[in-house]
């Protein structure tokens, strides 16, 4: 998957920065909602069609 955003985008990214791209993508955009059940948080955003899944046991929220 990472070769192809790279491919996709023209750039040359690493994973971590790739990674990071689209954490930052769907925390900063005001459509993201977040819910938490049981030891996870559920970051969604409908419109970038991504899901984050964070374990409350190994964040700061």
């Amino acid at each position: 998957m990472y070769q192809r955003v790279d491919k996709k985008l023209s750039v040359n990214l690493s994973r971590v920065e790739i990674e990071a791209a689209v954490v930052i993508a769907v925390l900063n955009d005001a459509a993201s909602r977040g819910e938490r059940l049981d030891e996870n948080y559920y970051m969604n955003n409908q419109s970038l069609q991504r899901q984050l899944v964070i374990n409350s046991f190994n964040c700061l929220l």
